[in-house]
């Protein structure tokens, strides 16, 4: 009898542990939600957008080569299809210490679900990786100001909308009204010069190849 009763304590033991072990969160559980939900009306103009809104209408075009074009002075960014507009949205670029590199670069890496391996494993939904060296578009914070590490935070919605139509090795070209390159040049019968305004008039034929200065 004492046998079955040391038996029966045990299990008691093993169950009253188990019950007190806290459960880690599901990923999904622990991924913030940033920015708007949805697009703003097509017909609002791009400078009156506020922190954490977008605007998308990539069915406009639904076929052609993507192209992001990221302001770090106006802390936004457009995405051009085939040479038409199709989406704005405000970001969040880097931190005074951290800044977001400027130059042309091709989306290297995507990954839905990315979790930082140097930042103590911070999420990095719809993360698409520029050069290896850590920085890449991602959904994230939107405080109104250059906030990150060095990455591209944007909008949840319009991370996941820009992932499903944006291919490895699309062109995304960052800079500022003082360092961004002041010619974006391509191997096309004609060269198109992209220089910095509000909408960048930067994208004619993202078909071509691109010769930038960095």
């Amino acid at each position: 009898m004492s046998a079955v009763r040391r038996a029966i304590h045990s299990c008691f033991l093993i169950l009253s542990v188990t019950a007190v072990v806290p459960q880690a969160p599901a990923l999904a559980d622990s991924v913030p939600f940033w920015g708007a939900k949805a697009s703003v009306p097509i017909d609002t103009p791009i400078t009156q957008l506020k922190k954490g809104e977008f605007l998308w209408m990539a069915e406009a075009v639904t076929t052609g080569p993507v192209v992001m074009v990221v302001s770090i002075t106006e802390q936004r960014s457009y995405v051009y299809r085939n040479g038409v507009l199709i989406g704005a949205t405000t970001v969040s670029t880097g931190r005074p210490g951290h800044q977001t590199p400027t130059g042309v670069f091709t989306v290297l890496q995507k990954q839905k679900e990315h979790r930082s391996t140097i930042y103590d494993g911070a999420p990095m939904p719809y993360m698409e990786r520029l050069p290896w060296g850590g920085v890449a578009l991602h959904a994230g914070g939107l405080p109104g100001y250059p906030e990150s590490h060095g990455c591209i935070h944007l909008p949840t919605e319009f991370a996941q909308r820009l992932f499903d139509i944006s291919p490895n090795g699309m062109t995304v070209v960052i800079g500022t009204e003082a360092t961004a390159p002041e010619r974006v040049e391509r191997r096309c019968q004609t060269q198109t010069a992209f220089r910095l305004h509000s909408p960048p008039q930067w994208v004619a034929d993202a078909r071509c190849d691109i010769v930038g200065d960095q």
